[in-house]
C-alpha cells in the first residue's frame, strides 16, 4: 500500500483520478490508483479502480478485501452479493479455506440484508454449505451460528433445496447434531412427497447411500402404498433413474473433499457403477499429468466438481481426457446428488445424440 503526504497529496490524487478517466488504463495502473485514492478516503473512486482491475484480472486478495471492505461500509449489500459471486466463480476454488467459508457466508449474508429472493438466497446458503463442508471442522462453526443457521434453513424450505441441504448437513461433525437432524428431515421429506415417485425415490437412494438403510426402507414402503395405478391409457411419468443406465460405467470424479467423494462413491455403487476413480483437489493431492492421464485412461466419463477444483487441476484433467477421447461433464454444485444429474444427462444426451 502507498503513502499519500504533504504537497504531493493534491497532485497524487488527481493522477490517480486520470488514470480512472483513462479506459486503456492496465491493471497496475488501476491497482495503483485504486491503493492511492483508498488511502485519500476517495473510497468510492478506489472502489471504481479496484473493480476494473479485478475484471482485467488482478488476484491479489488485498485488493480483493479492501473492495468489499469499502461496499460493506457503504451497506450496499447487493452490490456485496454481487462482487462476491464473480469473484468466486473466478478465484473461489483457489481461497484458503478460510476464506473459502468467510467470503460465502459475507454474500449469504448481504443476501439476507438486501431481502433478496428466496431462489437466490437458497443458492447462497447451499453454497456457504458446501464451502464449509470442503473446509473441514473448523469450517462447521460459521454455519452453526443461531441467526445464520435459521436464515439457510428459511431460505432452504422447499423440497428440492431442503434435499440438497440434508446432504451437505450429513458432513458436518456429529457433535453439530446436523447429521442426526439431516436423517430425519431426508425420512420426513420422502414420507410427505411419497406419491411423487421420483422425488420420493431420491430421497430413498441417498438415504441408502447415507447408510441409514431402516429409514430408507420406510420411505419405500410409503412410496408403495402412496402408489395408485393409472387408468388405462394414461402414460406414467418418465422416471430418470430408469433411463439413466448408470450400471456398467467407469467414472472419475475431480474435486471434491473426502466426505463428499465417499458418498458419490456409495451412491454411485448402489447405482451399479463398478467403478469410481478419483483425483482430489490440488489442496488435498498434488497431481502429475501423467498419473490423471493413467486415472482417464479406461474411463467411460469423468465429473468436475468445480466448485471444489483448482483451474490447473480442472485443465491437466481437460487437456488428458481430451487426448483421451474421455467426455467430461461438470456437475453445478458438490453435492453427490449434483453429480448423479450430470451423469444422467450426460447420458440422456448420448442416447438422444
Amino acid at each position: 500500500m502507498k503513502n499519500i503526504s504533504g504537497a504531493s497529496h493534491v497532485t497524487e490524487v488527481a493522477s490517480a483520478k486520470r488514470v480512472l478517466a483513462d479506459s486503456a488504463a492496465g491493471l497496475d495502473a488501476l491497482q495503483e490508483a485504486g491503493w492511492r485514492l483508498f488511502e485519500a478516503n476517495a473510497f468510492s473512486d478506489a472502489a471504481v479502480a479496484f473493480a476494473r482491475a479485478i475484471t482485467a484480472g488482478a488476484d491479489d486478495l488485498d485488493v480483493a478485501e479492501t473492495l468489499l471492505q469499502i461496499l460493506i461500509e457503504a451497506n450496499d449489500w447487493p452490490a456485496v452479493a454481487s462482487f462476491i459471486a464473480d469473484y468466486l466463480a473466478r478465484q473461489g476454488a483457489e481461497m484458503s479455506a478460510t476464506d473459502r467459508v468467510a467470503w460465502p457466508a459475507c454474500r449469504f449474508d448481504a443476501l439476507v440484508r438486501a431481502q433478496s429472493s428466496t431462489t437466490t438466497r437458497a443458492e447462497a446458503a447451499l453454497a456457504l454449505l458446501e464451502a464449509a463442508a470442503a473446509a473441514g471442522e473448523a469450517g462447521w462453526a460459521t454455519v452453526v451460528d443461531p441467526s445464520r443457521r435459521r436464515a439457510i434453513e428459511e431460505a432452504c424450505a422447499d423440497r428440492e433445496t431442503s434435499l440438497a441441504l440434508v446432504e451437505q448437513d450429513s458432513y458436518a461433525p456429529m457433535e453439530t447434531g446436523l447429521p442426526g437432524s439431516a436423517l430425519l428431515r431426508a425420512e420426513a421429506l420422502g414420507r410427505a412427497h411419497a406419491g411423487d415417485q421420483v422425488f420420493s425415490r431420491r430421497v430413498e437412494r441417498l438415504l441408502h447411500a447415507l447408510g441409514a438403510r431402516e429409514a430408507a426402507y420406510r420411505v419405500e414402503r410409503a412410496r408403495r402404498h402412496a402408489h395408485r395405478p393409472l387408468p388405462d391409457g394414461v402414460p406414467a411419468a418418465a422416471d430418470p433413474d430408469a433411463a439413466a443406465g448408470l450400471a456398467g460405467l467407469v467414472v472419475l470424479v475431480a474435486g471434491g473433499h473426502g466426505a463428499l467423494r465417499s458418498l458419490v462413491r456409495e451412491d454411485l455403487r448402489l447405482a451399479g457403477v463398478p467403478e469410481v476413480r478419483e483425483i482430489p483437489p490440488a489442496w488435498e493431492a498434488n497431481r502429475h499429468a501423467r498419473r490423471v492421464r493413467d486415472l482417464l485412461a479406461g474411463t467411460d466419463v469423468a465429473v468436475l466438481i468445480s466448485r471444489q477444483l483448482p483451474h490447473s487441476t480442472s485443465d491437466q484433467v481437460r487437456l488428458a481426457a481430451g487426448r483421451l477421447g474421455v467426455p467430461v461433464v461438470v456437475a453445478e454444485s458438490a453435492s453427490a446428488q449434483a453429480v448423479r444429474r450430470s451423469l444422467e444427462h450426460f447420458l440422456r444426451s448420448t442416447s438422444a445424440a
